[in-house]
Parts: C-alpha cells; structure tokens; sequence
C-alpha cells in the first residue's frame, strides 16, 4: 500500500463510498489529525457516517495480550476496535512471515485463551462485529 492511504484523493473515495453505500468507516481515531487523515471527526457526523469510538492496538512487533487484557481491565463506554494479528501456527505462517510470525501465533493463543473469555464476561464487555455499526447507520438515513 505504500503511502496510498496518506493521499488525500483515498479518503474522498472512501468517504464517498462509505456514504454512498452506507457503511461505518474503519479509522483510527487518533488518525482523524493532519497529516493521517483528510477525514475528520465533524466530517463523519456531519455526513452520517459511522465510525468506533476508539482503536486498541499494540505497538507494531509487540504481542496484543498486554494492551488487550490492560483495556479490558479498564473499559470504556463506547465501540472500541481492538486489533491483533493471530494466526495459526503452521508452514505457511513461517513461509511468509519471517521475522513476526512468533508474534502473531501468541495474538492466535491470547484470543483463544479461555482466561481471557473469562476476562472479558467479568467486565460485561459486550463482542459486536461491524453489522450493528452499519445497522445503526442504515436506520438513522
């Protein structure tokens, strides 16, 4: 992707896609300031279109358990985008990631942890994919 996502004619296209379409957006809050993004906060509300309220991610390298489990200890009210990247411990993993496939087998172990079901049913933290997103979207155009 290169620096594809950092021109400002990518978001004029998304944006129009997403109203078009009516389909939430998947942003970074934190990229809604110059130069990240074209596409503000105001924007979105203004347009109708909808977005989470924040992305949770571990720095790039660094295994997920730590910023999920810290989060989730620590709730906020709102639509919250957590991000890891689990996969499957196997051939093809090693064969195209050479230098994070450890990373991605733990993020695959941490979601699949029974404790962290646990973890997360302890805090009443309910588990949405974006169709309510683009539900809500669609009943409010």
């Amino acid at each position: 992707m290169d620096t594809l996502q950092l021109d400002r004619h990518y978001f004029e296209v998304y944006m129009r896609l997403a109203k078009d379409y009516r389909l939430p957006l998947r942003l970074r809050r934190p990229s809604f300031q110059l130069p990240l993004s074209y596409i503000s906060g105001a924007t979105l509300e203004r347009e109708g279109i909808v977005t989470t309220d924040r992305f949770v991610a571990p720095p790039w390298g660094e295994p997920g358990r730590a910023a999920l489990t810290g989060f989730i200890r620590s709730p906020r009210r709102g639509v919250t985008e957590i991000v890891l990247h689990p996969v499957d411990d196997g051939e093809e993993l090693r064969a195209y990631d050479t230098e994070y496939a450890d990373l991605r087998v733990a993020d695959a172990q941490c979601l699949t942890d029974p404790a962290l079901r646990a973890l997360i049913a302890s805090q009443n933290i309910k588990q949405i994919s974006y169709r309510p997103l683009r539900e809500a979207m669609r009943v409010a155009t």
